[in-house]
């Protein structure tokens, strides 16, 4: 990424940031430091921010992200510091990317935020009551499996169950059958999307932090309000969650965790798309180097005849690291 932000000349000025391509080159002038156009352009982009925080909107977005990072942070101390035991704890095998015993369950944090805002966005809306029931039915089977392994089956199971419950509120207007198929595959694969990438320190909190926030921008300048605020609040969590999560991680996310993010990558992405928020190929475009690593890594160890269920080192992250 720097080096991509090196190979470009910047100047930052009244106007604007203006980005022209060039020929790197490290003589007097012509390429400035890449710290140096970081800086400018946060400090440009800062500016810009604080003239939009005289809107009320933003003001709330602002608070919005403030509570729900603070949630995060203080729900993952409570649970480090009062779980003791209880705690289920991830020890290091073949396929792990940590060396030392990680406790699990930093995902309730995530969890306890953003819920009662979905709970309001559901309600303001009077619409999409089938997405808490969905992620209740997908929290118990998944913190179970946090604690106890579930077996595959009932994993699949559950989460089937979860994605017949939020398509049957977001599906209203549809009786195609082969939409029903289609999103089905699609919200399973969502579910399961954040549980396949969740393998390295930091990763699944930056991809939610970056995905949602464009999400809630695409809300804000969309002028749904609601929309943005539960998308800003999941940013926030996220946020929060990485405190703890950030290279060398102290918490992992766990089951939990990670399939609650997959289904708020679901819904949001649905009624987004139904209500003109954004085009369909938006939330596709903003998380694709999840679903395109998870996708093709799935394709290939099916064409190798690997049992897909069992865990793997096979994602392109995980090669790279």
């Amino acid at each position: 990424m720097f080096a991509i932000i090196d190979y470009y000349s910047v100047s930052v000025g009244e106007g604007g940031a203006a980005v022209s391509k060039g020929r790197i080159n490290r003589g007097a002038g012509s390429c400035q430091p890449c710290s140096v156009l970081a800086w400018r352009l946060a400090i440009r982009f800062a500016g810009v921010a604080l003239q939009k925080i005289r809107d009320k909107l933003m003001i709330l977005l602002v608070f919005i992200f403030l509570v729900t990072f603070l949630g995060s942070v203080g729900a993952i101390i409570l649970i480090k510091r009062t779980g003791g035991n209880l705690i289920p704890i991830d020890y290091p095998n073949h396929r792990s990317l940590h060396r030392g015993a990680i406790p699990r369950l930093g995902g309730v944090g995530i969890v306890v935020t953003v819920m009662p805002l979905l709970w309001v966005f559901v309600v303001s809306k009077d619409e999409g009551e089938g997405i808490i029931m969905a992620a209740l039915i997908l929290l118990v089977v998944s913190f179970w499996d946090d604690f106890k392994h579930v077996p595959p089956a009932l994993r699949l199971l559950g989460q089937g169950i979860a994605t017949y419950m939020l398509l049957g509120s977001l599906l209203l207007g549809s009786t195609s059958l082969w939409v029903w198929l289609v999103a089905g595959l699609a919200v399973l694969w969502c579910i399961n999307l954040y549980n396949f990438m969740d393998g390295m320190d930091g990763l699944a909190g930056m991809m939610a932090v970056c995905g949602f926030g464009a999400l809630g921008v695409l809300g804000y300048e969309a002028g749904d309000p609601l929309y943005a605020a539960l998308m800003i609040a999941v940013v926030g969590a996220c946020a929060g969650f990485l405190v703890f999560n950030l290279p060398p991680a102290r918490i992992f996310m766990g089951d939990g965790g990670a399939t609650f993010l997959g289904l708020m990558v679901a819904a949001a992405s649905l009624w987004g798309v139904q209500h003109q928020v954004f085009p369909f190929w938006a939330p596709l475009l903003i998380f694709s180097p999840f679903w395109l690593d998870a996708t093709i890594t799935l394709l290939r160890r099916l064409l190798r005849g690997e049992r897909i269920w069992e865990a793997h080192r096979s994602h392109f992250y995980q090669r790279a690291v």
